[in-house]
């Protein structure tokens, strides 16, 4: 989040574009915000997927494979995102799951649950096996939150 707020402010300030997150023109690529200024000006043919808050462009073809496009329902709303910075959990914000609140897709375990147990002095182990998540997916989850709380 700290990185996403700065960059839809950056958006809507300099190219005017006041619901980035429905735009369909959002990328990550785990870690900054891209956008696709081409599409924003008109141009589907090429894409220009540029660092928001450097200014930059990617080289594509290099960053593609690493891109996670928020995913959309049948009338291009954003309905899903595929949190950036956990290694081994595949964690997701999804608006039909868990009001949408980050879960681990592999146990549909709400994140804060998991941090919420550890922090109570819950094993790690008995957290994963009541939750449907490996112990290694909670140690991730753990690790991320508290690296967030120190940011």
């Amino acid at each position: 989040m700290q990185r996403i707020r700065p960059a839809l402010e950056l958006l809507k300030a300099e190219v005017g574009v006041d619901y980035a997150l429905a735009s369909g023109h959002l990328y990550t690529d785990g870690r900054e915000v891209l956008f696709n200024y081409a599409a924003s000006a008109g141009d589907d043919v090429r894409r220009v997927l540029t660092e928001v808050r450097s200014g930059q462009t990617v080289f594509q073809k290099i960053v593609e494979e690493y891109l996670k496009r928020i995913q959309r329902d049948s009338d291009e709303w954003p309905e899903r995102i595929h949190l950036p910075g956990f290694a081994v959990a595949d964690v997701i914000v999804d608006i039909n799951r868990a009001y949408g609140r980050p879960i681990v897709v592999s146990g549909d375990a709400r994140a804060e649950d998991l941090v919420g147990r550890f922090v109570g002095g819950d094993p790690i182990n008995e957290i994963a096996e009541d939750f449907g998540v490996s112990p290694d997916e909670v140690e991730d989850v753990v690790r991320v939150s508290y690296r967030a709380k120190a940011a």
